[in-house]
């Protein structure tokens, strides 16, 4: 399996006074659908945005999104594990 690519859904230049900015208006139209069909991390079932920007994570070229960079190594580990829980809950990951 090559390495995991995990990036932000927000731009690094929009994390400056991130107390004083509103992360929905940092995403494009394609994240926010993206995270509107996910709704919760998988893998803390946890509301994606309720601890900052959600990240995503390329699995087998899929988009998986989750709450914090944490998640990240427990996703690449066990992917399959979290692909049948997001199809179990009716959600298909977009492509990477």
């Amino acid at each position: 399996m090559a390495a995991p690519q995990f990036v932000f859904a927000q731009e690094a230049e929009a994390l400056r006074n991130h107390a004083e900015h509103d992360h929905a208006a940092h995403q494009c139209a394609s994240h926010a659908a993206a995270i509107a069909a996910q709704k919760t991390c998988r893998l803390m079932d946890k509301p994606l945005g309720g601890m900052g920007v959600p990240g995503k994570v390329n699995v087998n070229g899929k988009a998986i999104y989750i709450c914090c960079p944490g998640c990240a190594k427990k996703l690449v580990a066990e992917p399959d594990k979290y692909l049948a829980a997001l199809k179990a809950k009716g959600v298909t990951p977009p492509a990477f």
